[in-house]
């Protein structure tokens, strides 16, 4: 009886082992694939309030915006950032150049009729 428990547990053994060396066999399983997309903003807002400060670059700004949601659909996650930072950056710029039109606009017509002769 000793020896049928001893062949048993051998066989045991045998397919235990066997079933690990096929699991190493087949290498690491793929991880199941999941629909959660990366949150990328696309800044909207901020390229609509800039239409009011700066147009010919928030126009561009809400072009960009537009093209994030789209990217993202047809997981292009590189463009749809590259597009998110365009409109970050296209935001800004209009920012800074608005004080600076408002000034030339109210400063220039100042000047230029102190100029005149007469």
């Amino acid at each position: 009886m000793a020896n049928a428990q001893s062949a048993t547990n051998t066989d045991l053994g045998k397919t235990q082992s066997g079933a690990g060396e096929a699991a190493i066999a087949a290498g690491p399983q793929a991880a199941p694939k999941t629909d959660k997309k990366p949150h990328i903003p696309n800044y909207l807002g901020k390229a609509i309030g800039s239409l009011f400060l700066f147009p010919p670059t928030a126009l561009v700004a809400v072009w960009f915006a537009a093209k994030v949601n789209d990217l993202i659909e047809v997981e292009d996650y590189d463009g749809a950032r590259l597009a998110s930072t365009r409109v970050k950056k296209l935001s800004k710029i209009s920012l800074i150049i608005a004080p600076i039109w408002i000034i030339a606009a109210i400063v220039i017509p100042i000047i230029l009729a102190k100029l005149r002769p007469g």
